[in-house]
């Protein structure tokens, strides 16, 4: 273990990618203890990839990206600003509602908040809006995409941990709507305070309610198809993806026509090049916790915690502090691969539901994508806003309070988890 960690570690200090860190260090140590054959960390690799459900990932992935060329963070943002755009913050609220439907679409971070945030800062600069409070919204918000289905995040956490990835996902709805609540509230207080009211700012909505019904409708019919199939059992997740992909490409090439087919082949090699970051996170990751579970480090992490303390209340605040730390040094997909094996069995030995745990795990670690210094959603609002980081860290930390009250309330609160009500 002091050398599979210490392995680890040196190469991440040595800006060795983190997948790559974690697939080097396993195989190293496997091969030079002896503890996993050559022979057996191949057939694990290979087993990682053979995976149905691992199938979600590129297809949800290509689906966002098509959605994301057709122009829909635009036309999601008219309807979520008919709805909450008559209230004092009405623009703001109306981008943390885009950013949470968006990530019904994509289930990435980072993809939710270059779609909106390309579009909606420069427009909100334009309303009157501070350029900081604008671009840090949009940060905050884009993590909603990994606690919202289809969470790539929580596909991953149920790979990992082989829980229901159709109950993760009916369990993350609700978690990501208190998430986005409480944004909105922040939202409100924010523009009242600074006297951005509707009248201050210049809003420019010339389409009519009948426009903006109409022309969101089949974006928003997407998010209802996939998660209406799964859960009343039509199709997997996996299955899901797929008509999902088909969907959003009928949709922008014919429907709305914002796709030619000469972009095809370029949509294609940018999903690619997204989903190979992740596939080598996922195999280095499945021999990490493999080699994890030779050892039996999940039944001594349980038994040390065990012999300090069997409050799961306090269990839950130390992993909330350990997710928090660790989402501001590593990447969000590396974080559930890695952690998810360790800690949900002692989860599990405190009674805490194993679902209710992993949307605990996606909300802190949707946090950590705006905490410096791995804020990957920071640094896309930078390079759209043109602001420094620090510049945007000194607007960011009144968000991230915000965001810690709602992970706490997702923390001690799981009636707020659907599957937990499902399970009686």
């Amino acid at each position: 273990m002091a050398m599979l960690f210490g392995l680890l570690i040196v190469f991440m200090i040595l800006s060795i990618p983190v997948g790559v860190s974690v697939g080097l260090s396993s195989v190293l140590t496997a091969l030079s203890t002896g503890i996993m054959s050559g022979g057996y960390a191949l057939r694990t690799l290979v087993s990682a990839y053979d995976s149905f459900p691992i199938l979600a990932v590129p297809l949800f992935l290509l689906a966002g990206e098509i959605m994301s060329r057709g122009g829909i963070s635009e036309r999601l943002f008219d309807l979520a600003h008919l709805v909450v755009g008559r209230f004092t913050g009405g623009v703001p609220m109306a981008v943390v509602a885009c950013c949470l439907m968006f990530g019904a679409l994509s289930g990435a971070g980072a993809a939710d908040t270059a779609a909106v945030g390309a579009i909606m800062i420069p427009a909100m600069v334009r309303m009157g809006y501070p350029k900081a409070f604008s671009a840090s919204i949009v940060a905050c918000a884009g993590g909603l995409a990994i606690v919202m289905p289809p969470s790539l995040s929580l596909i991953l956490y149920g790979v990992g941990t082989g829980e229901s990835i159709g109950s993760l996902f009916k369990a993350g709805i609700l978690p990501a709507c208190i998430v986005a609540l409480f944004l909105m509230i922040y939202c409100y207080f924010f523009c009242r305070r600074r006297d951005l009211t509707n009248e201050n700012v210049k809003v420019n909505q010339e389409k009519s309610p009948w426009q903006i019904i109409k022309s969101s409708f089949l974006a928003i019919l997407m998010p209802v198809i996939i998660l209406g199939g799964i859960y009343g059992g039509y199709f997997t997740p996996t299955e899901a993806a797929g008509i999902a992909t088909a969907y959003g490409f009928i949709v922008s090439v014919f429907v709305y026509k914002t796709v030619k087919l000469s972009e095809c082949y370029d949509i294609l090699l940018t999903s690619a090049k997204q989903v190979g970051p992740i596939l080598i996170i996922l195999g280095g990751a499945t021999i990490f916790g493999n080699i994890l579970i030779l050892n039996e480090v999940p039944q001594q992490v349980a038994d040390m915690i065990l012999s300090i303390t069997d409050n799961k209340f306090l269990f839950l605040l130390f992993v909330n502090v350990l997710l928090l730390l660790v989402g501001i040094f590593m990447e969000t997909l590396s974080s559930v691969m890695i952690l998810a094996p360790i800690l949900c069995p002692v989860a599990v030995s405190m009674g805490i539901d194993p679902v209710h745990f992993g949307i605990i795990m996606v909300v802190n670690l949707a946090i950590g994508l705006m905490t410096p210094p791995m804020a990957v959603n920071l640094f896309i609002v930078s390079s759209i806003s043109k602001l420094s980081i620090e510049e945007l860290v000194k607007e960011i930390w009144k968000p991230f309070l915000i965001l810690i009250a709602a992970l706490l309330v997702v923390t001690y609160v799981p009636i707020f988890v659907p599957a937990l009500l499902l399970q009686g």
